[in-house]
């Protein structure tokens, strides 16, 4: 008996010792998987993301002018602080196309789209945007719900709404006698020679469906359209080229009125300037920015570019976005200032603007273009 346990005991003894013995071969022949694991499980998500894309360069595209700097310093700059990375912001519009156009579809000249209607419109009819990983951008669920049903930006899933601008009646509020209230206004004789508008025929064209009392723009209208505005062609002072030349003009007190976008307007109330934005009762007319990824960049810039996106939706850099630029935003959390009175703030007041109808003004172009030049500005 003495003799069975005596052997019970050292088979015991021996299969402790095996697996103390074949533990320990374990963990000394595979070290490196435990220190993976335990990286794995200190590293943040942030950490993370700096040390994968540090010293990468993502090429964003931005609007000419004050809408630069804005975007800069709202969306691209806390970007680069926050993850170590370089912006190159490209400027320009309606350039956009024609560097697309000419570049070979694995170099694309830029990285993020930023773009409006009209280039969405042309960069899809191109086949240079890129589908987007909606996975990856989970702030895009911010959107207001009126884009997302009807915009086919995000129903395309090309591209997502960012931001965009109103375009609408300026005043110079120590020039124009009397309150703005309505389209019908600037027949008044009261602005005769006192009136800048673009010498660009589809903003003079929406200008005279919105004087109908419509903020549309077809077939059923357009010849109203023109006569509304060849009816007024006497009280307009100067057909302005650019931005910068509205301001100019309003702020020089050489006109009353113009028509134009609040967001250089509202750069300009914040200098001081005593210009008032007008929503007039038939409301007015918007273009509709959103961000998108050019086809042809490598996995590695489409990741980067996700992430730039994502974090241009977040409801902290929309806010920051409205409240520097004036432009409205589309995400449903952003905090709208209460001095842009102007701006939707809500998925109801988002839902009542009415966008330019790019569709429409692309079949008809040479058609109205050549129409305008003729009638109203000759």
């Amino acid at each position: 008996m003495g003799c069975k346990m005596r052997a019970l005991f050292k088979n015991l003894l021996a299969l402790i010792l095996g697996v103390i013995i074949g533990a320990a071969s374990i963990y000394y022949l595979y070290p490196k998987e435990k220190e993976i694991i335990k990286e794995f499980q200190v590293v943040s998500e942030l950490e993370y993301y700096r040390q994968k894309f540090s010293g990468m360069t993502l090429r964003v595209t931005a609007w000419s002018g004050p809408y630069t700097e804005n975007f800069k310093w709202a969306i691209v700059e806390p970007f680069e602080n926050l993850y170590g990375v370089n912006v190159e912001i490209i400027t320009g519009w309606a350039e956009f196309i024609a560097m697309l156009q000419a570049s070979p579809p694995d170099q694309p000249p830029f990285d993020v789209f930023n773009l409006d209607d009209y280039n969405f419109i042309a960069a899809r009819n191109l086949n240079r945007l890129l589908p987007l990983n909606l996975t990856n951008i989970p702030n895009a669920q911010y959107v207001y719900e009126c884009l997302k049903q009807k915009r086919e930006e995000w129903k395309s899933g090309l591209a997502i709404p960012f931001d965009g601008g109103i375009y609408t009646i300026i005043v110079n509020k120590e020039v124009v006698p009397f309150e703005i209230t309505s389209w019908s206004d600037l027949e008044r004789p009261e602005l005769r020679g006192l009136i800048a508008m673009d010498r660009t025929w589809y903003y003079g064209l929406y200008v005279g469906a919105l004087m109908l009392g419509q903020s549309y723009l077809n077939d059923s209208n357009v010849d109203a359209a023109f006569a509304k505005i060849a009816s007024i062609k006497n009280s307009i002072h100067a057909w302005y080229s650019s931005g910068a030349e509205a301001l100019q003009l309003l702020e020089s007190k050489e006109v009353g009125v113009a028509i134009y976008y609040t967001g250089g307007t509202y750069d300009a109330i914040k200098r001081g300037e005593p210009l008032e934005i007008v929503i007039p009762k038939e409301g007015a007319i918007a273009w509709l920015g959103s961000l998108s990824i050019v086809s042809g960049v490598s996995p590695e810039v489409k990741e980067l570019a996700e992430l730039f996106i994502n974090f241009a939706l977040s409801p902290i850099s929309q806010t920051r976005h409205v409240t520097k630029s004036g432009n409205f935003v589309c995400g449903e959390y952003a905090k709208v200032p209460r001095d842009q009175y102007f701006n939707p703030a809500s998925n109801e007041e988002m839902d009542k603007l009415a966008f330019f109808d790019w569709v429409y003004l692309q079949e008809h172009w040479t058609e109205l273009e050549n129409r305008w030049n003729t009638e109203i500005l000759s």
